[in-house]
């Protein structure tokens, strides 16, 4: 699903400064953010798609072990669905271990992020 959040519609675009930076998830409130550590092909319409290394903002986490989330493209466009939770660790879990396999120079981003899941 994708949602588009601009700006709030009591400001008149005229009104606002050029540098000004909507922040998209002012309107959600997030309870958790994660990292995908695996791809998920999301299989129905209310399913989040993931793909290895994607931050996940958490909106809700249900029993059953799926969660609401939403991912922020560069864009500002923003893809809200449920995903299986095993798939994916909080950041404060999950960056210490990043930032030791990219401080090795030998290792891009995505293999950091491959070893990161393997670890974890």
């Amino acid at each position: 699903m994708v949602l588009k959040l601009g700006l709030p519609e009591e400001i008149a675009p005229d009104a606002i400064p050029s540098n000004y930076k909507s922040n998209p998830l002012d309107k959600l409130k997030s309870v958790d953010t994660v990292i995908a550590l695996y791809d998920f092909s999301g299989t129905n319409s209310s399913h989040l798609s993931l793909t290895l290394g994607d931050t996940i903002h958490v909106l809700a986490k249900s029993a059953s072990g799926w969660w609401d989330g939403v991912i922020i493209e560069n864009t500002g466009r923003l893809y809200r669905g449920w995903f299986p939770h095993s798939y994916v660790r909080s950041v404060n879990y999950v960056q210490p271990v990043l930032k030791k396999l990219k401080d090795n120079k030998e290792l891009d981003s995505l293999t950091a992020a491959n070893t990161a899941a393997n670890v974890l």
